[in-house]
């Protein structure tokens, strides 16, 4: 089976554009760790 790699950045992707907050990024991170996705 295949892996699945994800390549992103902070800003605008996981990051608040002014707060810099990562609050709305985590049901996603969260989901990407379950499903064994490796983030990068």
């Amino acid at each position: 089976m295949a892996k699945i790699i994800v390549f992103t950045d902070l800003d605008a992707a996981l990051l608040h554009q002014s707060t810099y907050s990562f609050e709305d990024a985590v049901p996603a991170l969260k989901l990407v760790r379950e499903k064994g996705i490796l983030l990068i």
